[in-house]
């Protein structure tokens, strides 16, 4: 399985811990190999360009959509691939440092607005979702916070920590432990529900940012042409492994919840949600080049 991410991230985990269950279901070695580089334009065009005999996977999220909208990719998120397994949901949390002394949302934007241009936020890179995702937050706020580019999600949430910067947004998983040290402090959450984990922090609808619906996913895709009784065999793997007590038993102790192994699973809930993730991000960035590959798809 080929994973555009590095090492240690929630796709690559994840992906890791499906290898695992899969090379014991299938006596088979499943291995991982993260190709990193050109915001994850280099592994998911290897994966697009492989053989369509069910041998060679990719495991991404949903910057493989985002990145196709937003700049020119050596794939198309839709007709380069097959789905092939739906890896559950992502949601984001709007995050501080401790060190700057805000408690709520609304205070966070009472600052940047009395500073303008003086806060910053960090995210896993240009064009990536939670850069994104911010960019949406500030537009909704009408705040300007200066963004500041790192490599990955986890170097970032470490300076946010050490209050080198100011704001993120990332998954509840990754500053969960350091919102209990009280080292950073999550202000919202952008997701349908309040996160089981922080039952005292508010979702984006009821800090009334009712419009900022960003949500993460991984999944599981197979290039174009691969066979639907491949993809249907495969995709009775993953879904095998992810109802098995070890499966949930981890998902649950390094996410806090179950959300990843509680949906479907399904090729359709996969191919749906890329096409819906295309055209929102299609209409918030009509500049880009989502305009036509939307309007392929329809």
């Amino acid at each position: 399985m080929v994973v555009p991410q590095a090492a240690g991230t929630e796709v690559d985990w994840l992906a890791r811990e499906y290898a695992t269950h899969m090379s014991a279901a299938w006596r088979v070695p499943v291995v991982v190999e993260n190709r990193t580089g050109a915001g994850g334009d280099i592994g998911v065009g290897q994966a697009a360009r492989a053989a369509a005999d069910g041998y060679t996977l990719l495991f991404t999220g949903g910057s493989i959509v985002l990145n196709a909208v937003i700049g020119k990719t050596s794939y198309d998120p839709v007709r380069s691939f097959t789905p092939v397994f739906f890896g559950g949901p992502s949601y984001f949390t709007v995050a501080v440092s401790d060190k700057l002394g805000v408690r709520t949302v609304q205070d966070l934007v009472k600052l940047a607005k009395d500073k303008p241009g003086s806060l910053n936020y960090g995210s896993p890179g240009n064009g990536s979702v939670q850069n994104l995702a911010m960019e949406l937050f500030k537009r909704e706020a009408g705040i300007d916070i200066v963004h500041v580019p790192y490599k990955t999600a986890a170097a970032a949430v470490a300076d946010l920590a050490g209050g080198t910067i100011d704001a993120i947004i990332v998954s509840g998983a990754q500053v969960l432990s350091l919102e209990e040290q009280g080292r950073i402090k999550v202000l919202m959450t952008i997701s349908p529900e309040r996160d089981p984990r922080l039952p005292d922090v508010p979702t984006a609808a009821e800090s009334d940012f009712r419009n900022l619906k960003v949500v993460g996913w991984s999944g599981v895709l197979a290039p174009a042409g691969t066979s639907p009784e491949v993809v249907k065999k495969i995709n009775a793997a993953f879904n095998a492994a992810r109802e098995k007590p070890s499966m949930r038993e981890a998902v649950m102790k390094r996410f806090g919840s179950l959300d990843k192994v509680e949906v479907q699973g399904t090729t359709k809930e996969l191919g749906d949600l890329i096409a819906s993730d295309l055209k929102m991000w299609g209409a918030l960035f009509p500049a880009s080049h989502a305009k036509d590959r939307v309007s392929n798809q329809e």
